[in-house]
Parts: structure tokens; sequence; C-alpha cells
């Protein structure tokens, strides 16, 4: 209850005050957060470490880390606003780039599985392409359920359906047999063991594989996808072409290559808007990168 009473003021605070004004205040937040969480502070770091490479100083990483902070606290106003916004408030200002990949996808007949990170605003994203085709996202379903229900139901206001994950054995594949969009956002886990490990930001990652077996299993698409915000209230999103790939016949081999592919483009956007990427957990494993300390 608490929670909802703290999104619920954060969106009344965006709808009285100007957005800008809301952001700067929760820039802040962000920062006492930063500040106030050493553990979440410290993998933040290590992923803008990897994010940027050597040619960064510790400062300049420790800046991208807190600001990653503060705008995860201004995607969380973002959700929140939807609850008085209208969906043409939401999508007027955002401009989509490749939506054609979407569309040529589609064209396929085969279903569509967007994959991303969480960067930006993936609930915008999948609010731009509701509007044109059916759109389910799988997510995580929080405690307590009057808390989930708020959350999800904020989403379900974009036009998207959700699947919880327990339900997302069966739910995708109907999903996918129909011709539809899966959005699925794939650093949420990772390190589990039945992934498949690549490389990812010059650095071996185990990934879930999920993605890739839907794709061999029933011909989806997949397709790459982000959207970052811009100065001015404004967004911009991504949408790569669907990965091209030819099956080997091995299994595992396939998995990786599929992954891969994935990965690779997704690094792009994050090196690009780094800061807009929200990394609060052992990303990479438990050992930390003494550049971090």
């Amino acid at each position: 209850m608490i929670r909802i009473g703290l999104l619920l003021l954060l969106g009344l605070l965006a709808r009285v005050f100007p957005l800008r004004v809301v952001f700067w205040l929760t820039e802040r937040v962000g920062d006492v957060v930063y500040l106030a969480w050493p553990r979440g502070r410290r993998w933040a770091k290590e992923a803008m470490w990897q994010a940027v490479g050597e040619r960064e100083a510790k400062k300049a990483v420790a800046r991208l880390a807190r600001r990653s902070v503060g705008n995860y606290f201004k995607y969380v106003v973002e959700l929140t606003r939807l609850r008085w916004l209208r969906l043409e408030d939401v999508t007027r200002n955002i401009a989509y780039e490749g939506a054609e990949h979407v569309a040529q996808a589609m064209a396929d007949g085969q279903g569509v599985i967007l994959v991303g990170l969480h960067q930006g605003n993936w609930d915008f994203g999948g609010a731009v392409l509701a509007q044109q085709y059916p759109v389910h996202i799988v997510v995580d379903t929080h405690k307590p359920p009057r808390f989930n229900t708020f959350i999800q139901g904020l989403r379900e206001r974009t036009g998207v359906r959700v699947i919880p994950v327990e339900q997302a054995a069966r739910g995708v594949l109907r999903v996918l047999g129909r011709n539809e969009v899966l959005g699925v956002a794939i650093d949420a886990k990772p390190g589990i063991e039945n992934g498949v490990e690549v490389t990812f930001l010059g650095r071996p990652l185990r990934v879930p594989a999920g993605v890739a077996a839907l794709a061999l299993r029933t011909g989806a698409r997949l397709v790459p996808v982000t959207l970052v915000r811009e100065e001015g209230g404004r967004y911009r999103g991504f949408a790569a072409e669907a990965i091209r790939f030819t099956p080997s016949g091995d299994r595992q081999q396939d998995l990786r290559a599929l992954m891969q592919g994935v990965l690779i483009v997704l690094e792009q956007w994050v090196r690009r808007y780094p800061d807009q990427w929200y990394v609060f957990r052992p990303l990479w494993g438990d050992e930390l990168s003494t550049r971090t300390t």
C-alpha cells in the first residue's frame, strides 16, 4: 500500500508541476538512493565500466552510474503518469526508427519476438507498437498482489497485454501461433544455469535463451528493440532488422548464435545511452572488477 501511495504521489506531482521540475526532483531522489545503496551502486558502476570501456575515468563512470539511478526513477514517474495521461499524449512525443523492420518480420506470418533490455522506457515502446499490432509482454509478478495489479494495470493502459512469467510457457506459444508480437527483456535474470554464454560489451555473459528457443521452435523472428528518453520530454525508439539466421542442426550452437546476434545489436544502444540502462544487480556474476572499488 505504501508503494502504491508513493507511485501515486510521483504521478500527481508530474500532473501538477512541469515535467522538467519533477524530473529535477527525481534526479535528486536518485542521488540519495545512489549514495545510500552501496550494493546497487557498485553493480551500476560495474555495468557502466563495461558500457564505456577504459576511455572513461572512474569519476565519469560513477557519474554515469548515478545518472542511471536517477533515470530509472524518471521511468517510474513516466509509468505512474499513465494513470492520468491519454494514450495519444504518450505516443505523440515518440519517434520510432526501424518500424519497417517489425512490419517485415510480421509479414513472414510466424510471430515476432521483440527483445530488449531494461533501458529507457520499454513500456512506451510497447505503447507505440500496440497501436498497429497485438502486443504482449512477459512480466515479473510483484508482491503484494495489490501492488502487482496496480503496476500491470498501468501497463495495460498503453494497449499491451500482460503475460505473467508464471504463465509464459503456454501463453507465448499462443501469441506467436496467432502471428502476434511478444516483448521480452533478457537482462532480468542473468547468470542462469540453463542459459547460453555469449559475449556482451566485451565480456562473457550467460543469458537466458528462452527467446532463441521459441524462435527455433515456432519460426518467430527475433527483433532487437529499445526506446530512450531525449531532451524536451521526447523519446526515440529503435527497432533493428530481424536477426538473420540459418539453423545448423546443433541446438546449443543455434541458441548461442541467435542470442549473440541479439546482443550485438543491443550493446550498440547500451554504449550510446549507457546512463539509461538500469543494472542494479550482479549481471556478470558475484565478482566485481577492481575498477569499481
